[in-house]
Parts: structure tokens; C-alpha cells; sequence
């Protein structure tokens, strides 16, 4: 079947659903098991991240979130934690034998999605196997390492091309160079997340042995930017990949300071571009 299909077959449901009314007393819960495992972007150290954090929407009955705030509370504090699907299930066990929470006493593995997770909570507290942890860590790179300072050229030619794609904007906004570098970050993942190539076939029910490619030089590489750039001096963050050789920028690029009204000849005909342009051509 088609996307398109698939997709409006999904909405007709969601919204028969919706229209029925049976959203008014249920707690609605759309999940997957996996990320994507095929294709070429599955091949990428993103790809293998993605595929260890399958989709999952909870949607709550509006007479529930006016009866049970502090338990909404806890939901919404827990989108920013590592769960895993035994989490889940410990949640609708809450459900069922409210207001006991099972995953306080009787259950060995998971914690309800209504209890508070704490923030600090690691793949190895939630029984999640290295190889199947999507947790990185940012390390701080040198600003005077040659990929810094060439990811960071990247992000300026980047927003310089956006500028340059409107005549009208092209003509009233500066050109911006990078004027310096203010911190970098390399994106580092697990040596058995980067290694991984599948598991085994186990006999039964066993999940099987995992298995490992030999280590090899990384082909990709992930990197965080802070740079001020001229004129103007504006602060931009930026990530940016290095994909066998490539420097690839990604397309949300954050202004970190305020930036007034030095975008004022286009913020009305070009709002969308009022981060990144300093005006100082033809007013």
C-alpha cells in the first residue's frame, strides 16, 4: 500500500474514533516496536540510534487530566527519560489496580509512566543492553580542531544560501562570516551501539547473542557548534555530520542571542529569516 494510503487510512480511523467519543473515557496509546531496520540512512550511526527508539503517543481523556493532575505531571516529566516497553506495561498494571502501583512492589522490571522517573536514569538502571542504548555523550572538542572550525564555515555558508535564495533578501542582507568560534562538541556513542550488526538466532524464545562488527575507524562523525559571526554578532548553534568526508549541516539552526531590530528590512516580507539577517545593504 502506498504512504499516501496508508496515511489517510490511519487518519479516518484516529478520527472515527475522535468523532465517536471513545476518546472521552480511554487512555489512547499508538506505539511501535522498532525504528526503521532497513535502507541505507539504517546504515548510519543515526539509523541505528533511531531504530532503538520506536514511536509511542499516550493520549489522555481530558476528565482524567482535570482528576489526576499530579499524574499528568509525572507523564509529561517522563517524555524527557529513557523508558523501555516494560515501562509501559508497568504503567497500564497502574492503571488497572489504581490507585496500588504495582511497579513499587510487585513487579521486578519497569516503572509506571505516572510515577517520577528520575532525569539521571541510565540504560543500565533501566535493564537496557549496551548494544540497544541510544544514550550518547557530548565531549567537548577543540575550537581549534579543523572540524570545528570548518563545520562552523559550514553553518555560515548554509545561512548565507538562504539568504541568497530571495533576490529582495539577498539584496538587503549582509553577508556573514564566522567571526569566532565559541565551543564545540563531538557526539560519541557506544562502542557496541557503533559495532552492532544483529542478534543471533537464539533457540526458543531467547533473544539470542548479539554480534559485533570488528571496531573500525568511525566513517561518521557528529558535532555541536557555537560560533558568533559579522556583522552583527550573532550567535549561532548549529549541528553538523561528517559523512565520509561530507560535512552535511542540519537544517535547524538556533539564534542564541537576541537580535533586535537588526533584521528589521525584512521582517515583514521575510519573517522566517529574521535570525539571520543583519541588515546593511540597500535600506
Amino acid at each position: 500500500m502506498p504512504l499516501g494510503e496508508a496515511a489517510k487510512d490511519f487518519y479516518a480511523f484516529f478520527k472515527s474514533i475522535w468523532d465517536s467519543g471513545f476518546l472521552n473515557d480511554t487512555m489512547f496509546v499508538v506505539m511501535g516496536d522498532h525504528g526503521a531496520r532497513t535502507g541505507e540512512f539504517r546504515s548510519t550511526i543515526q539509523g541505528k540510534l533511531e531504530e532503538r527508539l520506536p514511536f509511542l503517543s499516550i493520549v489522555l481523556p481530558a476528565s482524567f487530566r482535570v482528576r489526576y493532575p499530579e499524574l499528568v505531571k509525572n507523564l509529561e516529566h517522563n517524555t524527557k527519560v529513557i523508558i523501555t516497553p516494560l515501562d509501559l506495561h508497568a504503567t497500564f498494571m497502574h492503571v488497572l489496580k489504581y490507585p496500588a502501583d504495582p511497579s513499587k512492589s510487585q513487579l521486578t522490571r519497569g516503572t509506571s509512566l505516572f510515577s517520577t522517573i528520575p532525569r539521571n536514569r541510565t540504560c543500565q538502571d533501566a535493564l537496557i543492553p549496551e548494544y540497544f542504548c541510544p544514550c550518547v555523550q557530548w565531549l567537548p572538542l577543540n575550537i581549534a580542531h579543523a572540524h570545528a572550525r570548518i563545520s562552523a564555515l559550514r553553518v555560515a555558508d548554509h545561512i548565507n544560501s538562504l539568504l541568497a535564495e530571495d533576490s529582495t533578501v539577498n539584496r538587503l542582507c549582509e553577508k556573514l562570516t564566522v567571526d569566532k568560534i565559541i565551543n564545540a562538541w563531538q557526539e560519541v556513542t557506544s562502542v557496541k551501539v557503533r559495532t552492532f550488526s544483529g542478534i543471533q538466532k537464539g533457540i526458543g524464545l531467547g533473544f539470542g547473542k548479539p554480534e559485533f562488527q570488528p571496531s573500525s575507524s568511525p566513517s561518521e562523525c557528529s558535532y555541536q557548534v557555537k560560533f558568533r559571526t559579522k556583522p552583527g554578532y550573532g550567535i549561532f548553534e548549529a549541528s553538523v555530520k561528517l559523512i565520509e568526508g561530507h560535512f552535511i549541516v542540519s537544517e535547524h539552526i538556533s539564534r542564541i542571542n537576541i537580535y533586535g531590530s537588526q533584521p528589521d528590512c525584512i521582517k515583514t516580507s521575510h519573517p522566517h529569516l529574521r535570525k539571520f539577517c543583519y541588515c546593511g545593504r540597500e535600506n
